[in-house]
């Protein structure tokens, strides 16, 4: 994986779980990082870098395992309670 599309994947990863903590849900806050991937990418397109589909995939790769770990920590926080 080039250093772009590490940069990518870490930085939609930590984003999601920090702004998880401020929204509250996971569909909201993978849709808010999401978006700001795609604008980015957008940006790009208008000659402010090189956009790439494979950023995307870095950024829904990164959105992904966050949420896929806030699940099973949420999930194991609930079921501990019990």
């Amino acid at each position: 994986m080039s250093p772009d599309k590490m940069l990518h994947f870490f930085v939609c990863f930590e984003l999601t779980l920090l702004l998880y903590l401020y929204i509250g849900t996971i569909h909201k806050t993978a849709l808010v990082v999401f978006s700001i991937g795609v604008s980015k990418e957008v940006l790009d397109m208008f000659g402010y870098g090189h956009p790439e589909m494979l950023d995307l995939v870095a950024d829904v790769l990164g959105i992904s395992l966050a949420s896929i770990l806030i699940y099973f920590v949420m999930n194991y926080k609930i079921n501990s309670n019990e």
